[in-house]
């Protein structure tokens, strides 16, 4: 939940009441951290945060069913953060605020995660080229 491709917290409740008003069909809430984010902390927040739309979705007759946690997650090559670190922080979070028998389904995108050990490229750039911008008719 944030201002980069989402809306905060604090706006999700108009969120909500216009899509009522639109008669749009609310079925969960999706957040993303951001790529590389180096504090677990920060997705448990998320969560929280998550939970109350939830819980605003609920007291306007919205019945959500899905949690998008994003992903970002960091793979086999980043020694800042491991994904168990994050996974530490993150189980616990969507144990208490989205049980295992609360109706939700939990997905996530952990593209990053996966094709973080996929391959190592290693490169010499010999030369470049300098495209020129073709000019149009009307330039």
């Amino acid at each position: 939940l944030s201002v980069k491709f989402g809306a905060t917290l604090k706006s999700s409740r108009l969120l909500l009441e216009r899509a009522k008003e639109l008669g749009l069909d609310v079925i969960g809430v999706s957040f993303h951290v951001g790529s590389g984010c180096t504090d677990p902390e920060t997705y448990s927040q998320a969560i929280s945060d998550a939970r109350c739309v939830f819980d605003m979705g609920a007291e306007l007759g919205y019945q959500m069913t899905l949690l998008d946690i994003g992903g970002g997650f960091p793979g086999s090559d980043d020694t800042k953060l491991k994904f168990e670190e994050i996974a530490a922080v993150i189980n616990p979070a969507l144990d208490k605020y989205f049980p295992v028998d609360c109706g939700v389904r939990i997905i996530a995108e952990p593209g990053r995660y996966y094709v973080a050990s996929a391959y190592t490229l290693a490169v010499n750039i010999i030369a470049k080229k300098v495209i020129m911008k073709e000019q149009s008719a009307s330039d």
